[in-house]
């Protein structure tokens, strides 16, 4: 959905940051890193007047309220459904974030 929306907005996401030379490699010990990256990168482009869209496996609020507190209108649309998995993440983490779901 949101790479969609990328024709009219830029689209950002956490896991943009392990990407290197064309290929995903993903360090649990860095997310933090990431996901700091994509909010600064995110304030940075809203700064510049960009419509922007985040990608990220938000399943509570205080997940995104570091996004909604920059300050500027914010729009949060729900993916729900099997999207695939496209990073190989075990069903037991899935099952995790859908427990922890809030709406």
């Amino acid at each position: 959905m949101a790479k969609k929306m990328a024709d009219t907005h830029c689209h950002l996401e956490t896991d943009q940051y392990f990407m290197h030379d064309g290929k995903y490699e993903f360090d649990p010990s860095r997310l933090l890193d990431a996901h700091n990256w994509c909010l600064v990168r995110t304030k940075t482009l809203l700064d510049q007047g960009c419509c922007v869209v985040v990608s990220n496996t938000f399943t509570q609020e205080w997940e995104m309220r570091k996004y909604i507190d920059l300050g500027y209108p914010t729009r949060v649309l729900t993916a729900k459904g099997n999207y695939g998995n496209v990073h190989g993440v075990p069903p037991e983490a899935i099952a995790r974030m859908k427990a922890r779901w809030e709406e």
